[in-house]
């Protein structure tokens, strides 16, 4: 089984037997914030807090303020 089958078995809850059941599939992928979670992604108001919460620059945070993604930049 490829890495990338597992990783998306483990996001989707699947089973051992590789049966999902639709409407949990559909909660969990469907769900930003439990991707967020499972993919590490931290969340921040804005740069500066980013950094100071421990990011570096060129790092990846979800911006709670403009509802985004964004990579951390230089100050």
């Amino acid at each position: 089984m490829s890495l990338m089958l597992r990783n998306f078995e483990y996001l989707a809850g699947g089973s051992a037997g590789g049966q999902y059941n639709g409407a949990d599939l559909t909660a969990r992928i469907g769900n930003p914030t439990y991707l967020r979670t499972v993919l590490g992604i931290e969340e921040y108001a804005n740069n500066g807090d980013a950094l100071t919460g421990g990011l570096s620059v060129g790092e990846l945070y979800y911006n709670t303020t403009s509802t985004s993604y964004v990579l951390v930049q230089a100050p």
